[in-house]
């Protein structure tokens, strides 16, 4: 780097620099600073003092310490090394070095030895992370900290800290070097023998600012930009977002850590032998070793990494300093690259990049050429290969003996996202160590890299010309285990027959046995066998024969079960379709299959070419039909499932499979004859084979519910409850459905849930209700399911992974070898339920469908990335293809996406598949959003509706209900990468807003928008965007162009009724589809009319009623929803505001509205107890109330109130607030009301303020002039009650008030009793709600406050 020419340069800039006014004084210099000090300066201004930029040592001390010699050693030290005396401040707009004179570094010494042994080393152990994390001041320094432990008489241990700022890792080895020669010297009373220092670290910085500005400088960026591309991607390791849960609570919060394995010393032998045999040093090997490791464990075979050079010459190379510069690697692995072509590939590039090491790698991260490659080249994964510079010392005198052992200390947090560094030592050898994120990463899993490691460093050095791609991963013992944990149980079933043999043995041996209700009547095993014989009869004189395939098409009854039984009696095969499928979509299935018939119960608008049997045709006859005998590799069922060609799929599925998984889950979950199963599938579905054939073959009843009673949760609750129903198999959607309808633990079931990822809510609110719920998991091609797992109660997402008997689970990479645990993988099926294939595909079917690498027959490649937790629980991930699932069906995204590109307006479509964050309002609702590139249409809102008017069509036509997007957006073009693909991430999310005309289609804006006007329309607003997971929703918007699905529908309809009492159906939304719309139904039906201010909400129960005083609005509908959850026997009633009372003069004085309600309340209780709950204003209101009743000898059992305030809190928290504050606040509101407005609806919000503050200045006239009403014409409930209570003197109340307090508060510092406690000398009991002032009466707080409300109540009744 450096000639000698340079050399006499860089002594004149020295001299220059330091002579010539860069000095700030005599005693302190101003100097430039390295691209690398600015990038640890800048972290550091980020996050100040932050502790990963830290670098730890410890050093054990055995023998005699001379402490007094030690902290002279130190300081000499400090004096000898510039940058240990460097602090940085900025200095005319530039920040520079700032390097002192002289500077004080002090040993403090902390006495453990007298503590207990156990102590003192959790003692020692808790400085030492302290000290790691320490948090230095760049400004002031020193930038080293030091701290000496004695841990016993000839034991101590030495903690030095320093800022990574002002050196590296050789930094550490000179610090030691150095610290030992003087300290030695010291107790010698002698010069101490040292390497002079030519120049100092501001003195290269200098050098390095002039050499940045060279050609040779531009010669390195030309290099680096010729080698590394732009086109390259960052290394992604899974992140764990469990990982923080699980660590100890010391950790919590932490942001490194590191493990170490120890290489075994047979390895270490044959790797060094084969290093000297290939002419390349350990670093190399140790490097092409990570290499390998990162493309095995993450599958990603185009590497982009960092790794570091010491960027020292003969000058620097005893100096303390940040010199260490990062280069850059990009490695490309084939199939066919061996470890030995790695191995000298790696060796060639850190050759050629050492010419080139002085380039910063902050030139290379912030240069322009890299910007659009993801930050990849700030390379967040990291290799470092350190040799021994840290070596146990010794210093022998006369009079002592002392050695320093240097020990590995504790991270103070990862600066990358992974850094492996194998540290060599003479004493042990390599011992791999792994710096990670603990929050991302649990220690098991880093565990588990490591073992990978060493085994690929064993394989690599033995068998160097085995490809990278099938070095192993797993270790032998680690092989065992992952093939016997997912193993299903082996169990022999018996002689094999088919399905149907076995449910007609069962009809033959008990006929008159109740097999199956259907529409309220039963029906014996004779009557579903005679009628199965008949139709048999009828499909064999229609020509069926054995290997026929015969397509099913009808809704759940019994002539089904009967047909599905009839088609396999022949030996044919059944084709399930749905009555509800488009007419292409029957046709393609009837094609495809080459189905001999088609058997439905209704008229089908199919193509003539194909036989129809309508089943009203076949007549019942008591000839019986014998069942022909299929073999177990005969096909039972063809069932088609979506395709990415545009084209859907048949899974052939036979008879041994069908009959195993039967069995299977008679076993495990257990399905016995005095059980009763209810079926809700489809038949197109394959769980509906599960739920109609199990419960015949086991003798257990099974109950069909009809196509109305399947679809509606309050109808099938009353079903199950009315036939006394103990098995239910259904997706996460319909059991969420069967919660919110109310389900509770008085229906206990077994409970099957499958087809989707099961939440942990979902799981741990099905354990409350149920008798055991278990997680069913399986694709179509492995039939049906291939898992029952158990759920238990607990805090992780539920797993998968207990295998069902005769089958087995394997977690593979790309090269079908085993991932070791805590690796992701593709997650393969084997054993006795792989299906035949995909029927007349035979590339297809020979993609997915493998022979089994680890015993007989074959596996199937499910598409789900997978994982094994080192506990041994299988996780799934997600999907490795664009398969999506929604409700339980698997669709291919490609599919529909040639659906869309039929129409010719559309150069190329894309689908989209999102699923909402797992929230109580969200759960479970997915989206399919349909991009276009439309470019004629796309910047025409109207061409751009009439295109996607046409899209529906084409796509309703061809595709089943399930595969039609939520909305199709139209766009000039689809945004790409730039190698051309489109770029998924960067399409528009149109679901961020919906203004009048909904969710837009051509990704733009929401342009009219209204916002709410009043609390039902705010609540309403409310409970639309957390339902259907749209951030803002005008009230305007019709609820059918928000493009969300009949199960959101159904989730909203349900959560407006609990919360406002009401009972709309889905035709509600129909006959009112926007938020205004429901709001003026609410009103029509919850208003109170004129007559009286006292609502009865419910007026039955034994309880004393409990009476709930309105807020400043005056209206009580917002206490619907609660009162519901107050329990049966709690009668309830409202007590809407005076000033709403028709005709009425409304009453200005607090005092007067008390007694108007208590006249009120006593024509329903005339004497106490009373229990009163006051909403905000109505808190006080409550608290006056009981004042009287008190004074007129009335007994209040229980005062109450919900976020109310008192006037003198409302008054310090607006007094708190700066008068810019008040206007700012006010401006944000009012713009937040009419932002989105159109110019009409802002001149009509406008003319409603002006007309408020009108009638609000009427009111308070009339409180001014002493007055107690104000006419009824001139009244607003809102000014009236605020005048009241302005006028409206506070005094001391009697008893103890019970206080509802929402958490979220304007005034956060305010006190928590909301300045009740001064008015309540006999106590306030506080409970905290989640919510703010408003949300507390919506999901989940309500509910919460609900439970509140009644445990206090019954406190007071002990």
């Amino acid at each position: 780097m450096v000639n000698g020419n340079e050399d006499t340069t860089l002594k004149q800039q020295q001299d220059c620099e330091r002579e010539t006014g860069n000095s700030q004084s005599n005693d302190v210099y101003a100097m430039t600073v390295t691209p690398a000090q600015e990038r640890f300066w800048s972290l550091d201004r980020l996050q100040p003092g932050n502790p990963t930029l830290n670098m730890p040592l410890m050093w054990q001390c055995n023998g005699d310490l001379d402490i007094p010699a030690l902290r002279k050693a130190y300081q000499l030290c400090v004096d000898r090394h510039e940058s240990l005396r460097t602090t940085f401040s900025i200095v005319d707009g530039k920040l520079r070095q700032i390097v002192h004179a002289q500077m004080l570094v002090e040993i403090p010494l902390v006495d453990l030895s007298t503590l207990p042994s156990d102590e003192r080393q959790m003692a020692a152990d808790k400085l030492t992370r302290e000290h790691a994390a320490f948090r230095f001041d760049l400004a002031q320094g020193p930038l080293i900290a030091l701290k000496l432990l004695r841990m016993g008489p000839t034991e101590h241990m030495l903690l030095v800290t320093m800022h990574h700022i002002i050196c590296d890792g050789i930094s550490n080895w000179i610090l030691q070097r150095d610290l030992m020669a003087l300290y030695e010297a010291e107790l010698l009373g002698k010069e101490a023998t040292l390497p002079e220092l030519p120049i100092q670290y501001a003195d290269f910085a200098v050098w390095h600012e002039e050499w940045m500005r060279s050609e040779e400088a531009q010669k390195s960026v030309d290099f680096w930009r010729e080698r590394i591309g732009i086109d390259f991607k960052p290394v992604r390791f899974e992140s764990d977002p469990e990982a923080a849960s699980e660590l100890a609570e010391h950790l919590q919060g932490a942001s490194g850590a590191i493990d170490t394995q120890l290489l075994p010393g047979d390895i270490t032998a044959r790797e060094r032998a084969f290093c000297q045999a290939e002419g390349v040093t350990q670093n190399v090997f140790f490097f092409a070793g990570f290499l390998a490791w990162l493309a095995r464990s993450t599958g990603q075979h185009d590497l982009m990494i960092g790794y570091p050079v010491a960027n020292r010459t003969d000058e620097t190379q005893d100096l303390i300093g940040l010199f260490i510069n990062i280069q850059p690697m990009r490695v490309k692995i084939t199939p066919e690259t061996t470890f030995r072509e790695l191995l000298h590939f790696v060796e060639r590039w850190t050759i050629e990049g050492s010419e080139h090491q002085a380039l910063p790698f902050e030139t290379l991260a912030q240069h322009p050429d890299f910007s659009d490659s993801q930050n990849a080249v700030a390379s967040p994964v990291f290799f470092l290969y350190q040799p021994s510079f840290m070596q146990v010392m010794r210093v022998e005198t006369p009079n002592s003996s002392l050695q320093m052992i240097p020990l590995r200390s504790e991270s103070p947090g990862a600066i990358f996202d992974m850094m492996l560094a194998v540290v060599e030592r003479m004493e042990e050898g390599p011992r791999l160590q792994l710096e990670y994120n603990p929050q991302h990463m649990r220690q098991s899993m880093v565990r588990s890299y490591l073992t990978t490691m060493v085994s690929i460093l064993d394989a690599a050095s033995t068998a160097p010309d085995t490809p990278v791609l099938q070095l192993p991963t797993v270790t032998g013992s680690e092989r065992r285990q992952l093939l016997e944990r997912f193993a299903g149980p082996s169990i022999d079933f018996g002689p094999y027959e088919a399905v149907h043999q076995s449910i007609l043995a069962k009809a033959s041996a008990e006929p008159g046995r109740i097999a199956i209700n259907n529409a309220n009547a039963n029906f014996t095993y004779a009557q579903l066998a005679k009628r199965s014989f008949s139709i048999a009869h009828k499909l064999v004189a229609e020509g069926v024969v054995p290997g026929d395939r015969v397509a099913v098409c009808m809704g759940r009854s019994v002539d089904t079960v009967a047909t599905l039984l009839g088609v396999l009696m022949t030996g044919a095969a059944y084709v399930p379709l749905d009555a509800r499928y488009p007419r292409q979509r029957i046709d393609t299935a009837m094609e495809d299959s080459e189905a001999r018939l088609l058997v439905t119960d209704r008229e089908l608008d199919v193509d003539p070419q194909y036989r129809v049997l309508q089943l009203a045709t076949v007549t019942t006859q008591s000839t019986p039909f014998i069942p022909y005998a299929n073999a177990p590799n005969d096909i039972a069922y063809v069932i088609y499932t979506s395709g990415s060609t545009g084209k859907p799929k048949g899974v052939a599925v036979p008879h041994g499979a069908l009959r195993n998984l039967l069995l299977g889950v008679q076993h495990t979950p257990g399905l016995l004859p005095t059980d009763t199963w209810c079926a809700i599938t489809t038949i197109s579905f394959d769980i509906a084979a599960l739920e109609i054939f199990l419960p015949l073959m086991v003798g257990a009843r099974l109950v069909l519910a009809t196509d109305n009673e399947a679809r509606t949760p309050s109808l099938l609750l009353t079903l199950l409850k009315k036939c006394n129903v103990n098995v239910l198999q259904a997706t996460p959607g319909a059991w969420r459905a069967l919660i919110d309808e109310g389900w509770d633990n008085t229906l206990k079931l077994r409970v099957l849930i499958g087809g989707e990822a099961v939440s942990r809510d979902l799981g741990n609110s099905l354990i409350e209700r149920s008798n055991s719920v278990w997680n069913m998991y399986g694709p179509t091609e492995t039939t049906i399911w291939s898992s029952a797992t158990q759920i238990k109660p607990g805090k992780q997402a539920p797993a998968v992974g207990d295998v069902l008997p005769n089958q087995q689970f394997y977690v593979l990479d790309e090269q079908l070898e085993l991932t070791p645990m805590g690796r992701q993988g593709e997650l393969c099926i084997g054993g006795a339920g792989v299906a035949v294939g995909y029927w007349n595909r035979e590339e297809r079917t020979a993609d997915r469908f493998k022979p089994n690498p680890f015993g007989e027959g074959r596996i199937y490649r499910t598409g789900d990335a997978a994982r094994v937790e080192p506990d041994g629980t299988l996780r799934l991930l997600g999907r490795l293809d664009f398969q999506v699932k929604v409700r339980g069906y698997r669709i291919e995204l490609g599919e529909i996406e040639n659906v869309l590109e039929q129409h010719p307006a559309v150069r190329e479509a894309v689908v989209a598949h999102h699923v909402l964050s797992d929230t109580a309002e969200t759960a479970g609702v997915t989206r399919m959003i349909a991009y276009v590139d439309a470019p004629q249409h796309a910047n025409d809102e109207e061409k751009a509706q009439t295109l996607v008017r046409e899209l529906e069509d084409v796509v309703a036509r061809a595709l089943p209900e399930y595969m039609m997007p939520n909305v199709i957006v139209a766009l000039p073009e689809l945004p790409r990468l730039m190698n051309g693909k489109v770029d998924r991430k960067a399409l528009p999310d149109v679901f961020t807003e919906a203004g009048d005309g909904g969710v837009s289609i051509t990704g733009g804006e929401a342009s009219d928008f209204a916002a709410p006007q009043d609390f039902v329309e705010r609540q309403l607003t409310d409970i639309w965007q957390t339902t259907l997971g749209i951030a803002r929703i005008s009230t305007r918007a019709n609820f059918f162009s928000l493009a969300v699905g009949s199960l959101a529908a159904m989730r909203l309809v349900m959560k407006m009724n609990r919360i406002f009492a009401v009972d709309f159906g889905l035709a509600t939304l129909v006959s009112h589809p926007t938020i205004q719309d429901i709001a003026r139904l609410i009103h029509s039906q919850h208003d109170a009319g004129t007559t009286s201010t006292l609502v009865p909400i419910r007026t039955e129960g034994s309880k004393p009623p409990l009476f709930i005083l309105h807020g400043v609005g005056g209206n009580i509908l917002n206490f619907m929803g609660l009162a519901r959850r107050l329990g049966e026997d709690q009668p309830v009633y409202g007590v809407q505001a005076q000033s709403l009372l028709s005709g009425k003069a409304a009453l200005l004085r607090l005092e007067d509205m008390a007694a108007f309600y208590i006249r009120e309340m006593r024509t329903v209780q005339p004497h106490g107890p009373y229990h009163l709950l006051g909403y905000s204003f109505g808190g006080t209101v409550a608290a006056e109330m009981a004042t009287q009743l008190i004074n007129a000898g009335e007994e209040v059992a229980y005062l109450s109130m919900l976020d109310a305030k008192t006037k003198d809190f409302e008054a310090e928290f607006h007094s708190s607030m700066a008068v810019q504050t008040k206007v700012d606040r006010r401006m944000k509101q009012i713009m937040g009301n009419t932002q989105h407005l159109s110019m009409t609806d802002r001149v009509k919000y406008i003319a409603n303020k002006l007309g408020t503050r009108s009638a609000r200045i009427s009111a308070r006239l009339f409180g001014k002039l002493g007055a107690r009403r104000m006419p009824s014409w001139m009244k607003v409930p809102w000014d009236v009650n605020l005048v009241a209570l302005q006028r409206y003197n506070l005094h001391t109340y009697p008893g103890r008030l019970v206080l509802f307090r929402a958490t979220d508060q304007d005034y956060a510092s305010g006190p928590r009793d909301l300045g009740w406690s001064r008015y309540f000398p006999g106590g306030v009991k506080i409970y905290e709600i989640r919510g703010d002032h408003e949300r507390i009466f919506l999901e989940p707080a309500v509910g919460d406050m609900a439970k509140a409300i009644v445990d206090s109540l019954e406190q007071i009744n002990r």
